[in-house]
């Protein structure tokens, strides 16, 4: 057990995703005033690596998805919790951080690899549009396995 909303309050984790053997899974829990991505061991639930460490500033890391040979840990990040978010990437020991999307004005959210970890799907809204709809986009690396 990760969290308790007896004991730690009516906050849920924001995501959740099992690494592809089946060894660790990467989990969004509070930290401070936002969320941090973090990795576990499913046998015994030890963190094994803090890959975010924004949230107790309030930074909303959520959303995390490891790619299929758990090279990177995608998910989605916004400065507060009315902001729009952006997809980012890190690598599964916590180092190289890489924005992947940089747009303000629209809130993108759930990040999906592919089964070949070459490209990142995500769902993305335009709250400014006269219609806003929530679309699948995806981004593709071009180059080598699970490299975004």
């Amino acid at each position: 057990m990760t969290h308790s909303a007896a004991e730690d309050g009516p906050l849920f984790d924001q995501g959740f995703a099992v690494g592809p053997w089946g060894y660790t899974f990467a989990i969004s829990q509070k930290t401070g005033d936002g969320f941090d991505i973090f990795t576990r061991n499913t046998t015994h639930g030890e963190v094994e690596a803090r890959l975010t460490t924004t949230g107790d500033a309030g930074v909303m890391n959520v959303n995390p998805d490891i790619s299929p040979e758990f090279k990177w840990v995608a998910f989605a990040s916004a400065p507060n919790a009315d902001a729009n978010y952006d997809i980012y990437v890190v690598r599964e020991d916590g180092t190289d951080l890489r924005q992947i999307t940089d747009t303000p004005n629209i809130n993108e959210r759930w990040p999906s690899w592919s089964p070949d970890g070459l490209s990142l799907a995500y769902a993305a809204i335009d709250n400014a549009a006269s219609n806003p709809n929530w679309d699948i986009y995806m981004v593709t690396s071009g180059g080598g396995n699970t490299r975004p």
